[in-house]
């Protein structure tokens, strides 16, 4: 299903359409603002699952749930994912899920260079290694 179906259904109140967007303003857009909208939207309309993540999402991460997203993301970025690849070495720079490992951090925004990182996100990864190495 395309992205246009997916918002067409969504807004016609279709929890799983719901949520399947939510799911796809995180983890391909990076826009947490939609994602917030339609993970509370499928929520209020009965979605299990959406429920569960609102519920998370308003007590705070656990060090489990870090520990699950950093294993995700590791995953992904070893799968060649350069948004992956970056996030991991935003989260060994500044420790958001914990631990900060610049030697990590450095290895990661390298592999996501290599892989065809851009823009603003590039330019950060070159400060960040020039800076840590």
């Amino acid at each position: 299903m395309n992205i246009e179906e997916l918002k067409k259904l969504a807004s016609q109140d279709d929890v799983n359409a719901q949520f399947d967007l939510a799911v796809h303003y995180l983890q391909n857009e990076r826009n947490e603002e939609e994602f917030d909208k339609w993970i509370r939207q499928a929520a209020v309309n009965g979605h299990l699952r959406a429920q569960e993540v609102v519920e998370k999402m308003e007590a705070g991460p656990t060090p489990e749930d870090n520990a699950n997203v950093l294993e995700m993301v590791e995953n992904n970025a070893k799968k060649g994912d350069l948004n992956a690849q970056f996030n991991l070495g935003l989260y060994y720079e500044f420790g958001t899920l914990g631990e900060i490992n610049l030697e990590k951090a450095v290895y990661w925004y390298k592999q996501a260079i290599a892989n065809g990182l851009t823009g603003n996100d590039l330019v950060m990864a070159k400060n960040s290694i020039a800076e840590n190495s």
